[in-house]
């Protein structure tokens, strides 16, 4: 990751509303930062239509949250890039995808909620981490989102998942809850690692299973308990 080095800034906020945003709601580049019972909501993109996170830490930040609340954003509630972050009792809703975990992030969270996004309560890219432990992903809608090629617009693609990881993700899942996903609960394209275990489906992803597309051949995460 080429994160070595002290940290650029040390920061912290408790009891905060951030509200009624441009850009992104909060966010944490090459920072350490500690997050105490904040909500963020109403965050919209810039005048260029970019961003619109919640929370967004990248640039080697590590970051660590307890009881936030992330409403109605334009991109993600929770974006992690190239950063660790931690969390406890975590909820994300109305969001264009509830977190995205992206290239070189270390994500760990226990006690999440992810409802009433669009595209993915969860999506995770290749070469990260994620770490989650009673977690419940619900009622994600379908959505367009960019297609890109070598970083260029390719046109959309409609998504609707509950959780969604791409080639190389790392995954440690424990007591998951997936329901009324609207085109699948969980899908892993090709392979991945690690562990699901307990990893359910109710309502009307209870018949849906969980998915692997496209796959090649190569590692799968193991599954335990009631994991199908």
């Amino acid at each position: 990751r080429g994160c070595g080095g002290d940290r650029a800034t040390t920061s912290s906020a408790e009891r905060a509303l951030v509200s009624d945003l441009r850009l992104v709601g909060l966010a944490r580049d090459g920072a350490v930062a500690d997050l105490d019972r904040m909500r963020i909501e109403q965050i919209r993109p810039s005048s260029s239509f970019a961003d619109g996170q919640g929370v967004a830490a990248f640039g080697c930040a590590d970051v660590s949250a307890n009881a936030m609340h992330i409403d109605t954003t334009a991109d993600a509630g929770i974006f992690v890039f190239l950063s660790t972050f931690a969390g406890t009792e975590l909820s994300v809703t109305r969001a264009l995808r509830g977190m995205s975990v992206q290239e070189g992030a270390d994500v760990s969270i226990a006690g999440f909620v992810a409802s009433d996004n669009e595209a993915a309560g969860v999506v995770a890219a290749g070469g990260t981490t994620l770490a989650l432990q009673r977690a419940a992903v619900s009622t994600t809608r379908t959505a367009p989102v960019p297609c890109l090629v070598n970083g260029v617009s390719a046109g959309s693609v409609s998504l609707g998942h509950g959780m969604l990881f791409a080639p190389g993700a790392a995954l440690e899942l424990t007591d998951v809850t997936l329901a009324d996903n609207e085109l699948a609960p969980l899908v892993i394209a090709r392979e991945a690692s690690g562990s699901l275990i307990d990893v359910t489906s109710e309502g009307d992803d209870a018949m849906a299973g969980l998915h692997v597309v496209k796959y090649l051949g190569g590692p799968l995460p193991s599954t335990a308990g009631a994991t199908p």
